[in-house]
């Protein structure tokens, strides 16, 4: 087989993205996706994509291969294509899409017997109703899926659940508790610690940390991502370390990091930039510069709501209302 087959650029993706990150995402973006008579190497390519943390590519590739392969009614592939679309679309902002095809994902695990498949649909969907902020009870959701995983020793499938909680408890702006949750999916000696994981997760572990008073055990988590995206680039690390860059700085050095995050080119992650203006506009109060405050934080507002993250909206604007403004 060719290297630039979807299939040979899955395996070598899933088995060690730091790697082979690169390679992978330079010969993903010559492939030309209406060229794609199956879908199922549409679905190889989306998944190699999200895994050497494009995103954004990774939506694309597996929402051409979802249509093709309900198309086909191929139901066992569009089981896994729905799954990892859930996923990656999770983390491109796309949440009311993500939580239906995690949905379906979870119905067609149980009729196709993929039931990996259906517990991990079943935790992104958890983690889409927790970054939405609007389900009360989020333990009765997970409880079900984190003990059948339990039951089969899927311990670092159970760094979903870890995600929804710490998600939950920090659109709430309980960051002690939100840092006590994700704080296993980096720790190396932990069954949830997830390497890859990570990258998606590190804006929640820092601003967790960072609200309370945690940094310093952040040192070395800091230095090994950092390393990481010197060497493979992954999109989605290198934005989020962009974005906990002046979260961990002084305050005299926070302003310019904050400018150059936002210079990234957010467009396909609403949440990270949402997040950070949020913080900028905080960080700008604080400096007793409300005045200034108030344009990012009513963008953050924007974008909030435009995704549905009803905590967060409701953080932002309590936050905007704290400048002075009706």
């Amino acid at each position: 087989m060719a290297d630039d087959d979807p299939r040979v650029l899955v395996v070598v993706g899933l088995a060690h993205p730091e790697l082979t990150g690169p390679a992978i995402r330079k010969r993903v973006a010559r492939m030309r996706l209406h060229e794609m008579a199956d879908p199922v190497a549409a679905m190889y390519a989306g998944m190699a994509a999200e895994k050497a943390g494009d995103v954004t590519t990774g939506v694309r590739f597996l929402a051409s291969a979802i249509d093709g392969l309900r198309e086909q009614v191929r139901l066992v592939p569009l089981t896994q294509a729905l799954g990892h679309y859930a996923w990656a679309a999770t983390h491109a902002g796309e949440w009311p899409a993500a939580a239906a095809a995690a949905q379906e994902a979870a119905g067609l695990a149980r009729d196709t017997r993929q039931p990996q498949y259906g517990l991990t649909a079943e935790l992104i969907g958890a983690l889409v109703t927790a970054l939405r902020g609007n389900e009360a009870d989020l333990e009765s959701v997970l409880a079900e899926p984190e003990r059948a995983l339990l039951a089969m020793k899927g311990g670092p499938l159970l760094a979903t659940a870890h995600l929804a909680r710490g998600a939950a408890a920090l659109g709430d702006g309980r960051h002690d508790d939100a840092f006590q949750h994700l704080w296993p999916v980096f720790d190396e000696s932990d069954s949830a610690f997830h390497r890859f994981m990570r990258w998606q997760a590190l804006l929640d572990l820092v601003e967790s940390a960072a609200g309370s008073g945690q940094t310093s055990r952040l040192t070395e988590v800091i230095e090994d991502l950092e390393a990481i995206s010197r060497h493979s680039e992954p999109p989605i690390l290198d934005l989020n370390l962009a974005c906990v860059r002046p979260l961990l700085a002084a305050d005299d050095q926070a302003e310019p990091l904050f400018a150059a995050a936002l210079a990234q080119d957010l467009a396909g992650y609403p949440f990270l930039r949402a997040r950070t203006l949020f913080s900028l506009g905080r960080w700008l109060r604080r400096q007793r510069r409300s005045a200034e405050s108030r344009s990012p934080l009513r963008e953050s507002v924007t974008l909030f709501d435009a995704l549905g993250a009803a905590a967060w909206s409701g953080r932002a604007r309590q936050e905007l209302r704290a400048t002075g403004e009706r």
